[in-house]
């Protein structure tokens, strides 16, 4: 592995931990015939999806929550904030639930991202699952923040 590689995952990634699994899925990629390994494969480790022309995309919570503030027309603040109102409240929920689905987050981790619980996660996600199979809305909605995203 060259130094770029190794500083990509360390750069990506916050904890001894994390770099520990994020090597030992890179070991099991490769298998026992020590393939050279692809800046491709560290991105695919990393959660960082190649869309169809090429291009990467790095995604990131950050990201991600800036994309729900500007499709909803509301501010950091009062997306994160203790508001439970619907126009609120709705929206904090899709974050939670993209933060889960498209980055994979750990639920204390999308909560500590959001400022709430892990059992308010796991509702949201499981709230904007059940919405999904029948609100038109939420789908498109949904479908559109991951385009944007």
């Amino acid at each position: 592995m060259a130094m770029e590689q190794a500083q990509m995952i360390a750069a990506n990634l916050d904890s001894a931990r994390k770099i520990e699994g994020a090597l030992i899925k890179l070991m099991t990629l490769i298998g026992p015939k020590k393939a050279e390994i692809t800046n491709e494969q560290i991105e695919s480790i990393l959660g960082k999806g190649i869309e169809t022309n090429g291009k990467v995309v790095k995604k990131s919570p950050a990201e991600i929550t800036e994309a729900i503030c500007q499709y909803y027309r509301i501010g950091k603040r009062s997306l994160l904030g203790d508001s439970r109102t619907r126009p609120l409240a709705r929206p904090r929920q899709v974050l939670m639930y993209l933060l889960r689905t498209e980055l994979g987050l750990p639920l204390e981790e999308t909560g500590r991202l959001v400022g709430r619980d892990h059992t308010t996660v796991m509702h949201a996600v499981e709230k904007i699952t059940q919405l999904a199979m029948t609100d038109v809305q939420i789908r498109e909605d949904i479908s559109k923040l991951k385009m944007g995203i």
